[in-house]
């Protein structure tokens, strides 16, 4: 646990007092937001964010009962929704907050949420937009953080994962170029760095999510979702052990919120549309 920082939370009306060690600011600053009503004592310094950002390490979490310790190592890409899986098991009260499958990006003044399956290019819309557009800003892939009291959104910006067929697609079709520093093989994919973590100074408010369908015609389809909202953003929920609060937190998501559904091939017409979409919300 060398070089790690410590996070302690007590988990009210119970024994239970759990030890988080971690090398990753951001992850450690994500937990202390979500969890701040148990934590008792916390050694975080948020001025420290730029300096181990997207650290890929794992996370010790140790979970005591009257001096009984599990112990759990968590890797990196799955640590916050099993940190939070791990917490739910003992007290599911750390809602509101909900953990989803998706992306998410702060265009235009607007927070938008992608939601869709694996494979429907999620990553590589995030990594096309960064790369041509001024307006674009990175905010969470794969980890979504909301509040289904407020839509508020905590940025987790990880590194970028991309496949390697999206990255030859971004080289190849659209011309965008990566420094090598920043995009390195990692196993079957490539980790794409993106500096971005001065978007803590702010909060964020959902505006509107968008679910992504890849389609191999030229065809480009934009249908408002009127009906089955509130499964729309379900299907993408994290943590299914917990049904009753995730249908009733989805469903207080969509009725805030503007939902769409786009089914796409092109990355530059999707652009176009999207930022009317936008300017609609």
């Amino acid at each position: 646990m060398k070089d790690k920082i410590h996070l302690q939370l007590c988990i009210p009306n119970t024994q239970f007092k759990i030890s988080i060690y971690s090398a990753d600011i951001i992850f450690l600053h994500i937990l202390s937001e979500i969890l701040q009503p148990y934590i008792y004592e916390e050694k975080i310094d948020n001025s420290c964010i730029d300096k181990q950002y997207g650290n890929l390490d794992t996370h010790d979490i140790v979970i005591g009962v009257e001096g009984a310790y599990k112990k759990y190592k968590l890797e990196e890409n799955t640590a916050i929704g099993q940190t939070c899986r791990i917490l739910q098991g003992i007290q599911r009260s750390i809602n509101p907050w909900n953990l989803y499958h998706g992306a998410a990006m702060h265009i235009k003044g607007k927070t938008i949420v992608f939601l869709g399956d694996s494979g429907t290019g999620k990553t590589t819309l995030i990594a096309y937009l960064l790369n041509t557009s001024k307006e674009s800003m990175y905010l969470s892939e794969d980890v979504l953080i909301i509040n289904s009291e407020n839509n508020m959104l905590i940025p987790y910006p990880r590194p970028l994962l991309l496949r390697r067929e999206g990255k030859n697609l971004l080289q190849e079709k659209y011309c965008i170029s990566f420094d090598y520093a920043s995009c390195i093989a990692y196993g079957e994919y490539f980790r794409y760095v993106i500096k971005s973590s001065s978007i803590f100074e702010k909060k964020y408010t959902v505006d509107g999510y968008i679910k992504l369908k890849r389609n191999e015609s030229e065809h480009f389809y934009v249908d408002k979702i009127i009906e089955n909202r509130g499964d729309t953003i379900l299907s993408s929920c994290y943590l299914p052990n917990n049904i009753r609060n995730n249908v009733i937190s989805s469903i207080k998501l969509a009725n805030r919120s503007r939902l769409y559904e786009i089914s796409y091939s092109d990355l530059d017409l999707f652009a176009k549309k999207l930022y009317n979409i936008i300017d609609l919300l």
